[in-house]
């Protein structure tokens, strides 16, 4: 819930795991290219790690992973209440891109 909390106030909508220890999160809103893009932004500019899902997924034929697997990424919440609250406090530096 801290976790979830912590992201929804940075302007992600998490899902809502229903028995992991992760939480994904579509970053599109957050106007990068890909998910590899915004966990390199994550970890160098707001001192928070994600994993970029397209890390799970293998390659099609054509070379291409799908769509899909650049969508989300994954943060871990099997950390203490008080990494998750300094976590909470640099992601609030996230800003979604607006559009007119």
């Amino acid at each position: 819930d801290a976790l979830l909390a912590a992201l929804r106030g940075a302007g992600m909508a998490p899902y809502v795991p229903e028995g992991a220890y992760f939480v994904l999160a579509p970053h599109a809103a957050f106007g990068f290219a890909d998910d590899v893009a915004f966990c390199m932004h994550l970890v160098e500019k707001v001192g928070v790690a994600a994993i970029p899902c397209s890390a799970f997924h293998l390659a099609g034929a054509d070379g291409r992973k799908d769509a899909g697997a650049h969508s989300l990424v994954r943060f871990a919440f099997c950390k203490r209440l008080e990494t998750i609250a300094a976590a909470a406090d640099r992601l609030r530096a996230l800003r979604p891109v607006r559009t007119p």
